[in-house]
């Protein structure tokens, strides 16, 4: 029995069980390792994105704002361009175009004191020669005073040369309008410089952390490859670890079955003893009762000899007795004789 007990705690695969459950305890903790590393690379994947996101962003709202004070520049250009063009185009028909053909010189008279785009380019004021006076805008450095020359207006004498003003001819617009286009190409020029600089530098920014999320990315694909053998693995594992223990359970089954085999020919061997001894001990009390009987007829008739033999000493002691009675009283007789 306590072979049997031994059999039943022995582990005759013991070793390759414990393996098998090592193995399967490091995959199982390998696979909480990796799950752990590939939340981590996320996160930071994640970050290096915001990051970058982040700076992109920067360089955007930077570029922007240089480029929105280039828009401003570029639209009060504009504005001064449509402005002159508009101008040269009212100039044809116009008050000042009709003083090019009938007031020479006009410029520095009634061009010193005139509005130039309500007064000068008005096609509406249609003007003619005449003798009548004409009023102006007033000023407190003219020196206005009473003459009848002929160079007055309307009457009036002015000190023209305080008015620091000059009427542009046609062509000191167009070239001051050249002139301005030219500010206005540079200022279109400088907004695609900023927008190719915030591209390339938008570019270097995305290269660098580009190659850093790829590296990155690369290293969780690889955590993610490992953990991804990992079901096989254990699987694997899983099934050998079966495997052994049921060849654990076959081997201790065959112990049993050759415990119990040996168990059973032991008991048939007590059996084989036990009957042996009962048919002995039959035998022994066959013999032992004919023996007690043989032993008590013997004794009946040792008993029956013994009592023949006492009752014929009885017998010879009293005829000895009547004998020596019938001597003594022979004796007796003798004497009173």
């Amino acid at each position: 029995k306590l072979r049997q007990q031994k059999a039943l705690h022995e582990e005759h695969y013991r070793k390759e069980i414990s393996d098998c459950e090592a193995g399967i305890d490091e995959l199982r903790r390998r696979d909480k390792e990796l799950d752990l590393q590939i939340r981590r690379q996320q996160m930071d994947i994640g970050q290096r994105r915001n990051e970058c996101e982040l700076k992109r962003k920067e360089l955007e709202m930077a570029a922007q704002r240089s480029m929105d004070a280039v828009r401003r520049e570029k639209a009060d250009v504009e504005g001064q361009l449509q402005a002159l063009d508009a101008l040269i185009e009212k100039r044809k028909g116009s008050f000042c175009d009709w003083l090019e053909q009938h007031n020479p010189g006009w410029q520095e008279t009634i061009g010193k004191v005139a509005d130039e785009e309500s007064v000068l380019y008005s096609h509406e004021l249609h003007p003619q020669l005449a003798k009548e006076e004409e009023s102006v805008l007033y000023n407190h450095e003219l020196n206005p005073r009473l003459t009848d020359d002929a160079g007055t207006l309307f009457g009036v004498s002015l000190n023209l040369s305080a008015i620091d003003r000059s009427i542009r001819t046609p062509e000191e617009m167009k070239q001051e309008r050249a002139e301005k286009q030219i500010v206005y190409q540079e200022h279109c020029n400088q907004l695609t410089r900023l927008a190719e600089e915030l591209n390339e530098n938008i570019s270097l920014l995305e290269k660098k952390y580009s190659k850093q999320i790829r590296e990155m990315v690369e290293q969780q694909h690889l955590l993610e490859a490992e953990r991804g053998q990992i079901p096989y693995k254990l699987k694997n594992l899983q099934a050998d670890h079966a495997t052994w223990k049921t060849k654990e359970e076959e081997w201790k089954r065959v112990r049993m079955e050759e415990f119990q085999a040996g168990l059973n020919e032991i008991a048939h061997r007590f059996y084989l003893a036990d009957e042996e001894k009962k048919k002995y001990l039959s035998e022994r009390e066959k013999q032992l009762k004919a023996c007690q009987k043989n032993y008590k007829d013997a004794k009946t008739e040792l008993q029956l000899e013994l009592d023949r033999y006492v009752d014929e000493v009885r017998q010879e002691i009293d005829r000895h007795k009547q004998l020596i009675e019938e001597q003594k009283r022979e004796l007796r007789q003798a004497q009173d004789a």
